[in-house]
């Protein structure tokens, strides 16, 4: 019974601190103010360490990094996200179109009056959405797959860019 005990002390310091270091700003410039400017801090945070962790030169990252934004933001719509982060902090910016298809969903299923019918074609709608952005995704990341060398390859791989 002891070990049992012991397994979930551990267990329970180490999400603790697993949850201190997610809290913490990471990487360059971090905990600074967000760049207002293309597509806030987060973004350029990561788009930086990217780039460092692929070792791009400056000419490379010049062909690379559009390639790397468009399948972050192809990403992002896949899971129905907003032209921004999730939509947080941009409220007028522009839905994807799975998103639109989610929230239409989502109206059609809290409104009572709406036939199963109705409820089926948004359905469909949402699964034409995600299989035309899964589509879209597939053809931007074997554009940058084509554009890497193998360890630039393997580093877009553990950020999961591409497959």
């Amino acid at each position: 019974m002891s070990h049992r005990i012991l397994f979930v002390v551990v267990l329970l310091v180490a999400l603790a601190a697993f949850s201190v270091v997610l809290a913490q700003p990471q990487g360059p410039g971090a905990g600074q103010p967000q760049d207002q400017g293309r597509r806030g801090g987060g973004s350029e945070r990561m788009m930086t360490s990217i780039k460092e962790q692929i070792g791009a030169t400056d000419d490379e990252w010049k062909g690379m990094a559009p390639k790397v934004e468009k399948v972050m933001t192809l990403q992002r719509d896949m899971r129905g996200g907003f032209g921004g982060r999730g939509g947080g902090g941009q409220p007028d910016a522009p839905q994807s179109k799975v998103a639109q298809a989610q929230a239409d969903l989502r109206a059609a299923l809290e409104d009572k009056n709406v036939s199963g019918d109705d409820v089926a074609k948004k359905v469909t709608a949402l699964r034409d959405s995600r299989k035309k952005a899964r589509t879209e995704l597939e053809a931007a990341q074997k554009e940058l797959r084509e554009g890497a060398n193998a360890r630039q390859e393997a580093v877009l791989v553990l950020y999961g860019l591409i497959e």
